[in-house]
């Protein structure tokens, strides 16, 4: 049996880092590219910076931030505020090696299949 601290798995070593998601493609002949970067830290706290463009307009960067608690496999962010913030503050994503995949609920998973988006999935970036 693991041991629980504030109702979080103790973080694997191997989990902190940097995670990159990119995706692009064309909707209605309409190019898009969103591109999305997810900082872990040993401490239990994200960052999440997401990147867009849209047409050749390329958006402000949105920015969130928060703490993240692990059980088992699965990872869930708890936004502290900021734009990208709403009702629903979670976000779930299962920890597999080296990435993270995210847990959508299947409007969105309708949604990123009709304009041709793969999955969510972010890959650890690793440095030299």
């Amino acid at each position: 049996m693991s041991c629980r601290t504030g109702g979080s798995d103790a973080v694997p070593a191997s989990l902190p880092g940097t995670y990159a998601y990119a995706a692009k493609g064309s909707t209605f002949k309409k190019p898009w590219e969103f591109s999305a970067r997810l900082v872990l830290t040993p401490e239990n706290r994200f960052t999440l910076t997401l990147d867009k463009t849209i047409e050749g307009h390329r958006d402000p960067t949105e920015k969130a931030n928060g703490t993240y608690v692990v059980s088992g496999d699965r990872l869930e962010l708890h936004e502290s505020g900021g734009p990208m913030n709403s009702n629903k503050d979670l976000h779930k994503l299962v920890v597999r090696a080296d990435s993270l995949i995210a847990q959508v609920g299947w409007t969105a998973e309708l949604f990123l299949k009709g304009v041709g988006a793969p999955n969510v999935v972010f890959v650890k970036e690793h440095r030299s």
